[in-house]
């Protein structure tokens, strides 16, 4: 079942998921009539990595956690993870950088914290780890620098 939900949330990331509200009125202008993110490039996978590890939040520090603490957290990150939202908003190089701050500010006063949650976990759980990592175990073992049995190494004169 666990597979399902995974194929699930990839195959949204693709084909974009709807924000539930309005577009800004600079983005209107421009025909945007609704937001969307979908899954990001690989430069801004890694824009999006950074933000997250500079969080500093680790699963042990979750695990039991205060109503207290959980506030704190709150307050201290909803604008990273806007940021990690308005990241994966628009593709290629310059949108992303330009605009993931301004529009951050107004997802963060758009969206209810259940939505933002939802957004930057569907993000950060299927931005491509998993496949980074599968491809760097199966080049690990094929070896393909080393040479193999049947083939002779040049001689060297």
């Amino acid at each position: 079942m666990q597979e399902m939900e995974l194929l699930t949330a990839d195959t949204l990331l693709e084909k974009g998921v709807l924000l539930p509200i309005k577009a800004p009125l600079i983005f209107r202008l421009f025909g945007m009539k609704q937001l969307k993110f979908y899954r990001p490039s690989a430069g801004n996978q890694l824009r999006i990595d950074s933000l997250y590890l500079k969080m500093g939040i680790s699963d042990d520090e979750i695990g039991e956690i205060s109503l207290h603490q959980a506030k704190e957290l709150e307050l201290k990150h909803t604008y990273t993870h806007c940021r990690i939202i308005a990241i994966a908003m628009f593709k290629g190089i310059l949108f992303p950088w330009l605009l993931n701050r301004i529009v951050a500010v107004w997802l963060k006063w758009n969206l209810n914290q259940k939505q933002i949650m939802y957004a930057a976990e569907l993000l950060l759980a299927m931005g491509g780890t998993a496949n980074f990592m599968n491809t760097t175990r199966l080049i690990r073992e094929m070896k393909i620098t080393t040479p193999g049995l049947g083939q002779k190494t040049p001689k060297k004169s």
